[in-house]
C-alpha cells in the first residue's frame, strides 16, 4: 500500500468543511421549505401571509450567507450583530415548521439581562443553534418538549441551551463530546453537531454535551459581539434604475425569471440574451444604458463580448454575474464596471447597476 502524501490530510480536512456546510444549506432548506409551505396554507385561507414570508426571507438569506461563507466569499457585511433574544427566538420560528410536524413544542427562555447583549458572528450562531434544535425535534417523542434557554456565563459569554426529552446521549458519547460523536438516528452520522463544535471554536465558543440521558443536553458558549447593532435591513432604491434599458445575458431561466420581475418593479426593462449570437443580434438593433453579464454563456470570448457590449454605447455599465468560487480574471474585469457573485440579493444587483456618484 502506498504511503498517504502530506496533502492527503488536507483534503480531508476540506472534504470535512464542505460535508459540514453542506449540512447546515440542507437544514436551512428545511426551515426554508417549512415556512413557505406555511405561507402557501395561510394564503390559501387568508390571502395574506407577512408574517411567514418575512420567516421565510430570513432564512433564504442565511442559506446565501452560508453559501458564499463556503466557497471562500467574504461575508462580515452580512453578519452585523444582533441581540441574544433575537437570535432564541429567530432560530426557534426557523424551525417551528419542523417541531409542529412532529408534534412536539418548542419554548425559548431568555433570562434578563442577557436578552439585549449583542452577538459575536450571528450567522455562525443561528447555524449552530439551528443544529442543536433539529437535532433535539429529530429524537423527541410526539407530545415532547424542547427548550432553548439563554443566559449569562461566568466568562462573560452567553450560554445556550438545548433540552429535549428524548433518549440523550449515552455516558460514552459524553466522554467523548460533540467533536467525535457519531449519531444513533437511522442515516445520520453526527456532522451536525461535530461540525456545529468546529464553528464554534473558530469564533471563541464552545460546545459541550452536558450529561448522559435520559433527555438530551447541550451547551453552547458564545461570545458577545463588541460591534453595534443593526438597525434593519437596507432596502435598494428603485430611483437608480427607473427608466433604464438592460441587457440581460444569462442561460439559467430561473435567474432571469428573478431579474425580470425584480427589476421591472423598479423601472427597468429588461432584454434576454442566451447565448453569443443573440448578444450580437441586440446590439445592433437596440441601445442601452446597462447589462448583467453571467459568463457561463460567453465562455471562451467574455473579453471579446463585454468589449463589444461596453463600447456599444455612451455610459453603458457592465455589470458581471458570477457563481464561480474565485473572482473573474483580470482581462474580463477590466472590461466591467462591477461584479456581483452568486448567489446574490437584488439590492446587491441594484447597486452595482448605479454608478457611483460624481
Amino acid at each position: 500500500m502506498a504511503p498517504r502524501t502530506t496533502d492527503e490530510p488536507h483534503r480531508d480536512d476540506h472534504l470535512r468543511e464542505v460535508e459540514g456546510a453542506l449540512h447546515d444549506v440542507a437544514n436551512t432548506l428545511t426551515v426554508v421549505l417549512g415556512w413557505l409551505d406555511v405561507a402557501s396554507e395561510q394564503a390559501s385561507r387568508t390571502g395574506a401571509v407577512p408574517g411567514a414570508l418575512e420567516v421565510a426571507m430570513a432564512w433564504a438569506r442565511q442559506g446565501r450567507a452560508i453559501a458564499l461563507s463556503a466557497i471562500g466569499s467574504d461575508t462580515s457585511e452580512l453578519d452585523s450583530p444582533i441581540t441574544v433574544r433575537d437570535i432564541s427566538t429567530r432560530t426557534a420560528a426557523g424551525v417551528e415548521p419542523r417541531a409542529q410536524e412532529r408534534g412536539v413544542r418548542l419554548r425559548v427562555e431568555v433570562h434578563d439581562p442577557v436578552g439585549h447583549l449583542p452577538v459575536a458572528a450571528p450567522m455562525r450562531s443561528m447555524q449552530v443553534l439551528t443544529n442543536l434544535l433539529l437535532n433535539a425535534l429529530s429524537f423527541s417523542p410526539r407530545g415532547a418538549e424542547v427548550v432553548i434557554r439563554a443566559s449569562a456565563a461566568d466568562d462573560g459569554r452567553i450560554r445556550f441551551v438545548v433540552t429535549d426529552d428524548g433518549p440523550g446521549f449515552s455516558a460514552e458519547q459524553i466522554e467523548n463530546g460533540a467533536q467525535g460523536l457519531a449519531s444513533t438516528r437511522q442515516g445520520g452520522a453526527g456532522i451536525g453537531l461535530r461540525h456545529s463544535f468546529v464553528l464554534s471554536e473558530r469564533v471563541g465558543g464552545a460546545l459541550r454535551l452536558v450529561r448522559p440521558g435520559p433527555g438530551g443536553e447541550v451547551e453552547l458558549l458564545w461570545p458577545q459581539a463588541s460591534g453595534k447593532l443593526q438597525n434593519g435591513l437596507r432596502r435598494p432604491s428603485s430611483a437608480a434604475i427607473d427608466g433604464k434599458r438592460i441587457l440581460v445575458v444569462e442561460d439559467d431561466e430561473a435567474v432571469w425569471m428573478l431579474l425580470e420581475t425584480a427589476l421591472a418593479v423598479r423601472g427597468a426593462s429588461l432584454r434576454l440574451a442566451s447565448n453569443i449570437g443573440q448578444v450580437e443580434g441586440m446590439l445592433a438593433g437596440e441601445s442601452f444604458d446597462a447589462a448583467l453579464v453571467d459568463l457561463s454563456p460567453i465562455e471562451g470570448q467574455a473579453a471579446r463580448v463585454l468589449e463589444r457590449i461596453r463600447s456599444s454605447g455612451e455610459s453603458v455599465r457592465v455589470v458581471l454575474m458570477s457563481g464561480a468560487a474565485r473572482a473573474p480574471a483580470e482581462e474580463v474585469l477590466s472590461k466591467a464596471s462591477a461584479w456581483v457573485r452568486k448567489p446574490f440579493e437584488i439590492s446587491e444587483i441594484v447597486d452595482a447597476l448605479t454608478p457611483p456618484p460624481a
